[in-house]
């Protein structure tokens, strides 16, 4: 039989004797980041803090959508994830967000009808601003083909405000994704989904 009689004091003092070396709040930081990573998460990240909006429809349908050359919403449909700091309005193509910092992320794929240069944004339809803008995409081809549109950055409000996604192509251009695809269904069940959204909280 082991004596551990007085090893809870040992560690006790050790562990302040640590803690004397470093500020409390680098130490909970610290623990906090041990703690993620025995549960198997990165450092900082928790699973109640981030929620996905996504744009889906059925296997075997095709509705989409298109830009063109005025600034144009993303359609929204799908929410997965924490929803108590988000609530997609699905029916304005809006995310509503309480006061906090977010890191917000975008992606889809579509393709095109002609050269063009296009761009997206995170719009601020509460104070009418735009809170990020994202990385312009080029195309030089003048035939159909495949395009990859990105945003990516952090927001910071103070109160309760509403967001959409939007997108704008060069002049006689479209971006179609989704809609008017000739090709066939995917063999099975499963949604199609057009573009996707990570919202993180930050603070």
């Amino acid at each position: 039989m082991v004596d551990i009689t007085g090893a809870t004091d040992k560690i006790q003092t050790e562990e302040v004797e640590f803690k004397a070396g470093v500020s409390e709040g680098t130490f909970n930081k610290m623990g906090a980041a041990i703690n993620n990573l025995l549960d198997g998460q990165p450092s900082g990240v928790s699973d109640s803090n981030i929620t996905m909006i996504s744009y889906e429809d059925t296997y075997n349908s095709f509705t989409g959508y298109s830009i063109s050359t005025s600034w144009s919403d993303f359609p929204l449909s799908h929410q997965t994830g924490d929803t108590t700091f988000c609530t997609l309005d699905a029916a304005n193509n809006e995310v509503d967000l309480i006061a906090g910092a977010y890191f917000v992320e975008f992606h889809t794929h579509g393709y095109h009808t002609q050269a063009c240069t296009a761009q997206t944004r995170f719009r601020n339809i509460s104070d009418g601003t735009t809170d990020i803008l994202g990385q312009n995409m080029i195309i030089t081809s003048t035939a159909t083909g495949g395009c990859h549109m990105s945003l990516s950055g952090v927001v910071e409000i103070a109160s309760t405000k509403s967001f959409s996604l939007q997108a704008v192509c060069g002049a006689g251009a479209t971006i179609n994704f989704g809609a008017a695809w000739a090709g066939t269904a995917k063999p099975d069940s499963e949604n199609n989904v057009w573009m996707q959204m990570k919202i993180q909280k930050l603070t």
